[in-house]
């Protein structure tokens, strides 16, 4: 499997451990957009763990967006672990939508 070069993963135990501040924090330090990924709904071992992760995501991109910064910077979706080239096309995606505009 394979994905674009500046593509840096962040292991979680469940995505609804990534908060708004790691959110914020990697767009801070540089990056271009966040991508958060977890269960499909209703096959999340934490319960609820992928729909407070789609929830904080969201909420960030609210934030951004008042601030008047693109919303598009943060996204949430869905992949399961027997998914490997729909996470190959989801990083694609999100790394071309998410490409600072200096990078082309």
């Amino acid at each position: 499997l394979s994905w674009p070069d500046e593509t840096v993963i962040l292991d979680v135990p469940c995505a609804g451990r990534v908060g708004e501040g790691v959110i914020l924090r990697a767009l801070v330090e540089g990056a271009a957009g966040v991508l958060v990924l977890g269960c499909h709904p209703q096959n999340c071992r934490s319960l609820r763990g992928s729909e407070a992760a789609r929830s904080r995501t969201a909420r960030v991109g609210r934030l951004l967006a008042s601030a008047g910064l693109s919303p598009t910077a943060v996204r949430f979706d869905a992949v399961a672990a027997n998914e490997p080239a729909r996470l190959a096309r989801l990083l694609a995606d999100a790394a071309g939508a998410m490409r600072r505009p200096a990078e082309g």
